[in-house]
């Protein structure tokens, strides 16, 4: 069965987002034919049983243990039936008839290779979800939380609209929301299964980029994003998973080199952050029991 749409969905513990999701994805996408595929990396709790319950057309595929995003994209992209894939976090909520206002806006461009749209924090607030491609001086900027102090632009690598550019060429947008056709995806095998979370999506949009086509972001949609829920409820792998994800991105793309450098910045920042948090709490102990933070730490060396 040929369908325009195959929206794709990888959940862990999000029984508090996925409801909201999966509801707007129906509520906003009237004029297609679509289908819902969720990957499930064996969530713990209710996630799995409100899909089942309130939406048993939507085809959920359960793994035995959490294999990763990249791994369980690819997993749904196997078994999917739409011309093209729209990738969405379930701490997303669509509004404006998104889906279909990118289609419209991939289509405009021959070379499209990817399209994302305008995120917006819980608050309505614009969140930064678009940039170039990353330096190993952007990527230290960004490491080292001098973004709090200077403008994310500045040394960063993430895109800041403004008011008169309503669709923007970029280096990438994030995994959390994007659309791309299948043929696509497919001729460069999808997202590099070596990133477990985090940079799958900029090493995707490199590699789409590589191929002449071009990435872009758009601000004639908009999608609400409760940003990273999932990752506040499990710190201690979301920043392993982030420290591995920079050092295998650097290893692939710039060299040992530069791989190493990072990885020294790493280690240094993690030890920083360590010791303040020792100051902070008074007791190691507390702090590994909180962080865990030696064994991340140790995940680097």
């Amino acid at each position: 069965m040929n369908l325009d749409i195959s929206v794709i969905i990888v959940t862990f513990n999000s029984e508090n987002d996925i409801y909201n999701c999966l509801k707007s994805v129906y509520d906003q996408t009237k004029d297609l034919t679509f289908e819902i595929i969720i990957v499930d990396n064996a969530s713990s709790d209710n996630t799995n049983h409100i899909v089942e319950k309130y939406f048993p057309e939507v085809k959920l595929i359960i793994n035995n243990s959490n294999i990763g995003y990249s791994k369980s994209n690819n997993k749904a992209v196997s078994v999917s039936n739409g011309e093209y894939l729209f990738f969405l976090n379930p701490d997303c909520i669509l509004i404006n008839n998104c889906i279909e206002k990118l289609l419209v806006e991939y289509k405009i461009e021959p070379r499209t290779g990817i399209i994302g749209p305008k995120l917006l924090n819980t608050d309505g607030s614009l969140q930064l979800s678009a940039g170039f491609i990353p330096k190993l001086s952007t990527t230290i900027f960004e490491l080292w939380r001098l973004d709090i102090f200077l403008p994310k632009n500045l040394f960063g690598y993430r895109y800041v609209p403004n008011n008169t550019v309503i669709k923007k060429e970029v280096g990438w947008v994030t995994g959390a929301c994007f659309l791309i056709k299948k043929s696509l995806f497919e001729a460069i095998n999808g997202f590099d299964e070596n990133f477990f979370m985090y940079l799958e999506d900029v090493d995707l949009c490199q590699r789409i980029n590589n191929m002449k086509k071009k990435i872009f972001f758009t601000t004639n949609t908009s999608v609400i994003h409760h940003k990273a829920q999932s990752s506040k409820r499990n710190r201690f792998v979301a920043k392993q998973a982030s420290y591995q994800s920079k050092i295998y991105f650097y290893e692939k793309n710039n060299g040992l080199s530069k791989k190493y450098i990072l990885k020294l910045f790493i280690i240094i920042s993690a030890y920083l952050e360590l010791l303040y948090l020792i100051i902070l709490y008074h007791s190691s102990d507390r702090v590994d029991r909180i962080f865990m933070q030696r064994k991340v730490i140790k995940c680097t060396v």
